[in-house]
């Protein structure tokens, strides 16, 4: 296995769009790197340079020691699962897992020993001689990961690989693929857009917006730490709430909604934290599960109830504060009725602050 670094990688086209600008990343030897982003922010892109699909416009790309801009990508050592499959429909399983192994002069012997060690683990002992017209969608994408696997690969890449399945059924093949992880001890680079799939699989996580690397860090760093608005709105699930105000000095320093309808008290330690921004624009936010009920004595937001979801374990209860759709996450064992009035509380000690004119978290 080995290490991929980026350095002041660009992806430039002809007609001047920068797809990818100045991106630094280096995943590490063995590592689980997820490239996560919305649709049209470079992460593909990012992706195909490291294959040798894109050419890379400027920067500098090493898979371990090597130097690999200009290298092809059948030289580069890698090995891909895309999100389609891929898979020859007249080669039964085995022919398939085989015939990259064949166009590079492997003798039968090695090809039937790494198709049948392949075949045990990602699962597919009994269906080597089925074609793929006769899998389902989970065995279809096992068949394209124990085709990366036979190669051997110094790195893994995989582009969206599990978006056209079902949800129950990428919940089981995102399990899979952590467990093939840990038990190649691979170099895994991983490209999604969906932030629970990156969240639940990544070692870390590269979070791309505009082609601009925003932020690097393990799940929770990003989750509890992130660098600025957008990280914050794109890690989570439900996302992080935002009300825009200013801060203002009445009995201690208070939050004041940009409409005027609703202000919040801050405690001694928040208030330190954001006092030198005193009377400028800023943007409060604040995590679903971090709104809770409370009483006359103890709300800090009194709303109605816009849209209620029970899920069982926890509900999500969609209001309005200040002119902004907002979401709480609370326990399922209450589920309050469409239109009711809630008085709700946010805990002090789990608020968030960005500068509105940036976006940087303060």
């Amino acid at each position: 296995m080995a290490e991929v670094k980026l350095i002041d990688v660009v992806k430039r086209y002809a007609d001047g769009t920068e797809a990818v600008s100045r991106v630094n990343l280096t995943i590490r030897n063995e590592e689980f790197m997820v490239l996560v982003g919305p649709s049209g922010c470079g992460k593909s892109t990012t992706l195909r340079m490291v294959a040798g699909l894109e050419d890379i416009s400027a920067g500098d790309l090493y898979i371990g020691e090597r130097r690999v801009n200009d290298v092809p990508p059948k030289d580069r050592d890698i090995a891909m699962v895309f999100q389609n499959y891929a898979l020859y429909p007249h080669m039964t399983v085995r022919e398939n897992m085989a015939f990259g192994l064949k166009l590079r002069g492997f003798s039968k012997q090695d090809i039937r020993q790494r198709v049948e060690e392949a075949a045990r683990i990602v699962g597919l002992e009994t269906l080597l001689e089925r074609r793929p017209k006769a899998l389902s969608g989970g065995q279809r994408q096992r068949v394209a990961l124990g085709r990366a696997i036979v190669r051997r690969p110094a790195v893994f890449l995989f582009d969206e690989p599990l978006s056209n399945l079902d949800a129950e059924l990428r919940v089981r093949m995102r399990t899979e693929i952590a467990r093939l992880h840990r038990q190649l001890s691979a170099t895994m680079l991983y490209v999604t857009h969906d932030q629970t799939e990156a969240m639940t699989m990544g070692d870390r996580i590269a979070v791309l917006s505009g082609g601009v690397l925003q932020q690097v860090d393990t799940p929770l760093q990003l989750y509890h730490h992130p660098v600025n608005k957008f990280v914050a709105g794109f890690i989570g699930s439900p996302s992080m709430n935002f009300v825009e105000g200013t801060l203002e000095r009445h009995e201690g320093l208070r939050f004041v909604a940009q409409t005027g309808d609703w202000s919040l008290p801050l405690r001694d330690a928040e208030a330190e934290r954001v006092a030198h921004y005193l009377g400028k624009p800023l943007t409060l936010g604040f995590r679903p599960e971090d709104v809770r009920y409370a009483d006359d004595a103890t709300a800090t937001l009194r709303t109605r109830a816009d849209v209620v979801e029970p899920l069982g374990s926890e509900t999500y209860l969609y209001f309005t504060l200040a002119g902004q759709p907002l979401v709480a996450r609370i326990p399922g064992a209450s589920v309050p009725q469409t239109g009711e009035t809630l008085l709700l509380d946010i805990r002090p000690h789990r608020l968030y602050f960005f500068d509105t004119t940036t976006g940087i978290a303060l």
